[in-house]
């Protein structure tokens, strides 16, 4: 094969047997079928049953619900299926070619009709459903790692100053600084290390259950998982012992007397209070609670980005699920206000040898709709690719034109919806291939002759 493609389990399929095939998302989405279940094709006259042998990845197969659907078969049943006619209703050929020159292929393939070039860059966004809970998983996890930092950071504080009376009675026992310290950073390596080791190994069931949601349709992970996971876990050891570090280091400062008293000598040598007992006109309560957090700004502010953290993780994944669920980020897809969206193969087939019949298609569907009880108005979107170019670069565009009655507004970036027929609206990525800018005249070669946009 020119290019990989994983079953499942995200392994490389190197043969399909004859009489098998695997099948992309898009063709099980109204199947309830599984491994190992026959499957009846008919192309034509011809027929033939084939074991499903389970779902296949491609890099450049799009899993979205109106993607085509793609089989992998035996080179022996695609020839039988070729001899039959309704096989090249809708034919096409991929070639899979590697260059460092992507627009010399461009040249060439302008010789030929029919010939479309998609370079890497086009395809990063085949995959963008699939990468956004990928994204935002990562994100999530960032922020717990961090969260759970500043929890420690907090813990490991607290916690030696809770001690502070018996650090007084070993310093008053003769116990040098560095020997008390000592203590405590070994304590806390054996807690880091029986820790890390327990969170290691429930991390890779955990992971590998992690990974499988979200790479149903891509192909995610990566070879050195084991290593990134022990290097991992040493850099939380270092990050544990580097904390416990800096939080014994006002050992060194205290007395045996000042460590009885929890740390505190009973006098205030720093800058005085931000508050005043005799002209505040707070309560007593509210007072005594301000005053303790600007006594102790760096105790209080590692409980306040804890708490705004947890309540800051919550709120993003409350948003986005909600911006998922809005009907107003339609747009942003290209697709149309509408109760439901048809992509008939049937139609489709009709559309790419006469586009004119687009009116008998809408007609026929409306009154369909209405013999069923569901009457309603329909619209379809059309698009065609043509060769378009600007002072001496080309480009082959897709233009698309929405045909029916519909309510819809365009929106766009920057500059205006078009107001005349020679005015059309593109993309970022159409601008930067044609060196255009906002205003500029475009020519579109349309049925062999030239037409100018701007």
């Amino acid at each position: 094969m020119a290019i990989n493609y994983f079953d499942e389990n995200n392994n490389i399929i190197e043969s399909v047997e004859k009489g098998c095939f695997y099948a992309n998302a898009p063709f099980l989405q109204d199947l309830t079928i599984k491994k190992g279940d026959e499957v009846g094709l008919t192309v034509g006259n011809s027929h033939l049953t084939l074991k499903f042998m389970g779902r296949f990845k491609g890099a450049l197969f799009d899993s979205g619900n109106t993607a085509s659907p793609y089989l992998i078969m035996n080179s022996a049943d695609y020839d039988y299926l070729d001899r039959d006619e309704s096989t090249h209703i809708m034919n096409g050929k991929q070639f899979c070619v590697t260059t460092s020159d992507v627009d010399e292929i461009r040249e060439f393939a302008k010789n030929y009709s029919g010939v479309y070039v998609n370079a890497r860059e086009d395809c990063k966004g085949i995959y963008l459903y699939d990468m956004i809970p990928a994204y935002v998983l990562m994100v999530i996890s960032i922020m717990l790692m961090f969260t759970a930092f500043v929890m420690l950071r907090f813990t490991i504080g607290f916690t030696v100053s809770e001690e502070f009376r018996e650090i007084g009675v070993m310093k008053a026992a003769g116990i040098g600084n560095s020997s008390i310290r000592s203590l405590y950073i070994v304590k806390y390596l054996a807690i880091a290390v029986i820790g890390t080791l327990i969170g290691y190994f429930c991390s890779v069931p955990l992971g590998d259950m992690m990974m499988k949601t979200v790479s149903k349709n891509i192909v995610l992970g990566s070879g050195s998982g084991t290593l990134m996971g022990l290097v991992s876990s040493a850099a939380v050891v270092i990050i544990i012992l580097l904390f416990c570090y800096n939080c014994t280091r006002r050992v060194n400062k205290l007395s045996p007397i000042d460590a009885v008293r929890n740390g505190q000598t009973g006098e205030r040598f720093r800058r005085k209070s931000l508050l005043h007992l005799g002209r505040s006109k707070l309560p007593q309560a509210a007072f005594l609670s301000v005053n303790d957090v600007l006594s102790s700004p760096k105790q209080f502010s590692i409980v306040i980005v804890v708490f705004t953290l947890c309540i800051l993780l919550m709120t993003i994944m409350s948003n986005f699920a909600l911006t998922l669920k809005s009907e107003k980020i339609l747009r942003f897809f290209d697709m149309p206000s509408s109760e439901a969206h048809i992509l008939d193969s049937e139609i489709l087939g009709e559309i790419v040898v006469d586009q004119s019949v687009y009116k008998q298609i809408i007609a026929d569907t409306e009154k369909l709709l209405a013999d069923n009880g569901m009457p309603g108005k329909c619209t379809m979107t059309m698009s065609t690719e043509f060769e378009t170019s600007r002072k001496g670069k080309t480009a082959k565009i897709s233009f698309y034109v929405m045909k029916g009655e519909t309510n819809d507004t365009l929106y766009v970036d920057k500059g205006s919806a078009p107001q005349k027929t020679d005015e059309i609206v593109v993309t970022v990525s159409v601008l930067d291939d044609l060196g255009a800018e906002i205003g500029d005249r475009v020519t579109a070669v349309i049925n062999g002759k030239g037409a100018g946009y701007s």
